[in-house]
């Protein structure tokens, strides 16, 4: 009697059902210190980086602002070629005046609306919102905590103010030395291009639409020019006094354009006096 081997499978093993004979590897994963590395470097970047980002924002928000002031010093051509070659009056207030190139002082109804003031039909704001009042602001002009500076009056909530010696106020009649008692006339004003019309005013001094320059005669109060597109803020003040610095701003002339200007040059009379060739 014989007895058949037992049946044997030949075949190989398949892979998958091998033994593993290495030791199983786990999922790669950073250790603490190269998370701290990368961390330290991330860091290091955004230090880097920020300033120049910061820069970067303030640029363009001045640029912004430049534009503002070219609109409203073209604006203000504009009105004087439909108004016999007069300039709106200065905004100082209260009260307001129909021919102000803005109205802000809110107490001054029916003059209290921007909308309504002399240049705003020429910058196309037909209603009193936000976007046709930012045509007044500056991107980078805190107005929302303007505090009132001036004899009570409510805070000026807008950037912009315009020469005190080119518009119909007394610190131009003054100048001229004479009863002048109309509006002030582009036509007088000598060297145009040089005359500032229009300042970006300091949220320090700002207090009405009109600005008086440093040298102005008997003046208690110096309205500065302002320094906030700057990177590193140059306004001091010294016994209630803003020193006048190196540094720049934004100001509209009196052709229409807009520029960036030396802010010891806005408190000299060749840059504010119309009288000045």
């Amino acid at each position: 009697m014989s007895f058949a081997p037992p049946h044997r499978d030949c075949r190989r093993p398949s892979p998958s059902a091998r033994p593993s004979t290495q030791p199983r590897r786990s999922a790669s994963a950073f250790t603490l210190v190269e998370l701290l590395v990368v961390i330290g470097i991330i860091a290091l970047l955004i230090s880097i980086l920020l300033p120049s980002l910061s820069k970067a924002r303030e640029q363009a928000r001045s640029v912004q602002c430049l534009s503002n002031l070219r609109q409203i010093g073209m604006a203000t051509v504009m009105y004087t070629n439909e108004n016999r070659g007069l300039l709106p009056a200065g905004g100082e207030g209260p009260p307001q005046m129909r021919w102000d190139w803005i109205y802000w002082d809110p107490n001054s109804s029916p003059y209290n609306d921007p909308s309504q003031g002399a240049l705003a039909s020429y910058l196309n704001i037909t209603t009193n919102t936000s976007d046709g009042a930012m045509t007044f602001r500056c991107p980078s002009d805190d107005w929302q905590n303007h505090q009132s500076n001036y004899g009570g009056r409510p805070p000026y909530k807008y950037s912009y103010s315009m020469n005190c010696f080119i518009c119909d106020n007394s610190r131009a009649y003054t100048n001229y030395g004479n009863n002048v008692k109309s509006n002030f006339k582009l036509s007088l004003v000598k060297n145009p291009t040089q005359k500032i019309l229009y300042i970006d005013e300091s949220e320090q001094t700002s207090n009405d639409g009109l600005w008086v320059p440093g040298e102005s005669a008997g003046a208690s109060y110096v309205d500065q020019l302002a320094d906030r597109h700057d990177v590193k803020k140059s306004l001091k003040s010294s016994g209630g006094q803003y020193k006048i610095t190196e540094s720049y701003g934004n100001c509209a002339y009196c052709d229409g354009h807009a520029e960036r200007t030396l802010r010891k040059n806005v408190h000299t009379a060749a840059y504010y006096d119309p009288k000045l060739q």
